[in-house]
C-alpha cells in the first residue's frame, strides 16, 4: 500500500466518510470526536493498529467548555446554531453539558509530528477559522502538506465565518486551494495544498531576515569597535602625556636625589666631627667625675662609720631599756597580786566588822 501521508489527523471525525479514501492513504491515523457514540462507531468501523480513536473535546485554549448536541448529532458544536436552523428548521437541542477540553497546542504537542508529510481534516464549521489561526501562530500548520476544511457559503453558527474567509486566510499563509468538492452545495469540502513557492519565499524571507539581523549586529559591532578605537587613541594620548610628565618628574627627582646625597655626605662628616667632640668631652667629664666620686665615697664611708657607732650605742640603750621594762613588768605583776590579796583581806575584815556590829546591837 502506497502511503501519501505520514499521519492523518481528523478533528470532528463523526463517521469519517467524507472525503472518502483518506484513511487508506495514511501510514498512521488519529480520529478525534467529542461524542462517545461517534468514537464507538469509529473504533468498530476502523479497527486497525494504525488507527487511533480519541474521545476528547479539542478547543483553542482548553479548559471547561459548554458542548451542545442536536437531534442531528453530526452538527453538535461549541457555538450556538444560527444559519444551521435555516437549513434544518426542525433542529433541536438534545443534550448540553460542560466538558473538559484539551487545548489545540497541547493536543499537537502530544502527537509530536516530526515531518511535514501529514494531512489535517477539520470538520468543525463553528470554530474552524479560530483553529487555523491558532495553528498558524504556533507553526504547527506547516507540518501538513494537505488541508481538508469543511465550510459553508454562509456561517451556520454564532461567530463562525464563511468559506471565502477561510480561503483568503489559508492562501495568505501559503496554501493553494486545489479542489472544492461536495455532494451538497451548502456544505463544501475545501482541499488545500502547501504552496512550494510560498515555502521558498518564506525561506528566502527567513534568510534575508537573518542576513539583516547579522548585518545590523556587524554594524553595531563596527560602531562599538570604532568607539573603542577612539577611546583607545584618547587613552594612548593621555598615556603619552603622563609619560612625558613622569619623565620630567624623574629628572627632577634625580636632581633632588643628587642634592640629598651631597647633604647626606655633609651631614655624615658633621656627625663624625660631633661624635669625636662628644667622645673627648666624655673623657674630660669622666676624669672630673672620678675625682668627685672619690670624695663623695670617702665622705659616705665616714658618715657610715659614725652612723654605725650611733646605732651601736642606741642598740645598747634599747637592750637595757628592754631589761628594765621586763623588771618593771615583773614588779607590776607582783604588786597586782599583792593588791588582790590585800583587797581580799579588807573584804574579810569588813565582813567581820559588820558581824561584830550586828552582834553588839543584838546585845
Amino acid at each position: 500500500m502506497n502511503n501519501s501521508f505520514s499521519h492523518l489527523i481528523w478533528l470532528g471525525a463523526c463517521q469519517a466518510q467524507e472525503p472518502s479514501g483518506l484513511i487508506a492513504q495514511a501510514k498512521q491515523v488519529t480520529l478525534v470526536d467529542a461524542r462517545e457514540s461517534a468514537c464507538k462507531y469509529l473504533k468498530k468501523q476502523f479497527a486497525s493498529d494504525r488507527v487511533q480513536v480519541a474521545s476528547k473535546l479539542v478547543t483553542v485554549h482548553g479548559g471547561q467548555q459548554s458542548f451542545t448536541e442536536y437531534n442531528l448529532p453530526e452538527y453538535s458544536a461549541l457555538q450556538e446554531a444560527t444559519g444551521l436552523k435555516k437549513l434544518f428548521p426542525g433542529l433541536k437541542i438534545t443534550h448540553q453539558e460542560t466538558m473538559s477540553s484539551v487545548s489545540l497546542e497541547q493536543f499537537f504537542k502530544e502527537l509530536n509530528l516530526t515531518d511535514n508529510e501529514n494531512a489535517l481534516v477539520v470538520d468543525l464549521p463553528d470554530v474552524n477559522q479560530a483553529f487555523w489561526e491558532a495553528l498558524y501562530k504556533t507553526n504547527e500548520l506547516y507540518k501538513f502538506k494537505k488541508l481538508y476544511v469543511f465550510a459553508n457559503i454562509d456561517p451556520l453558527y454564532l461567530d463562525a465565518v464563511n468559506a471565502s474567509t477561510i480561503v483568503n486566510f489559508l492562501q495568505s499563509v501559503g496554501y493553494l486551494l486545489q479542489e472544492t468538492s461536495s455532494t451538497d452545495p451548502d456544505f463544501l469540502c475545501l482541499v488545500f495544498g502547501a504552496n512550494p513557492l510560498w515555502v521558498e519565499l518564506q525561506n528566502a524571507n527567513y534568510l534575508n531576515a537573518n542576513l539583516l539581523r547579522d548585518t545590523k549586529e556587524l554594524q553595531s559591532q563596527q560602531e562599538t569597535l570604532l568607539q573603542q578605537l577612539a577611546e583607545s587613541k584618547q587613552q594612548i594620548d593621555l598615556v603619552a602625556k603622563e609619560k612625558e610628565s613622569l619623565k620630567q618628574q624623574l629628572l627632577e627627582s634625580k636632581q633632588q636625589a643628587d642634592g640629598i646625597a651631597k647633604e647626606r655626605d655633609a651631614l655624615k662628616l658633621q656627625t663624625m666631627e660631633i661624635k669625636q667632640q662628644f667622645d673627648e668631652l666624655i673623657k674630660e667629664q669622666g676624669k672630673q667625675l672620678d675625682q668627685d666620686q672619690a670624695k663623695q665615697i670617702e665622705k659616705l664611708r665616714a658618715d657610715l662609720e659614725q652612723t654605725a657607732k650611733h646605732a651601736s650605742t642606741r642598740l645598747e640603750k634599747l637592750t637595757q631599756l628592754e631589761k628594765n621594762n621586763k623588771v618593771l613588768q615583773e614588779s607590776n605583776l607582783q604588786l597586782q597580786q599583792r593588791h588582790q590579796v590585800i583587797e581580799q583581806e579588807m573584804i574579810k575584815a569588813e565582813a567581820q566588822i559588820h558581824f561584830i556590829k550586828d552582834f553588839l546591837m543584838k546585845e
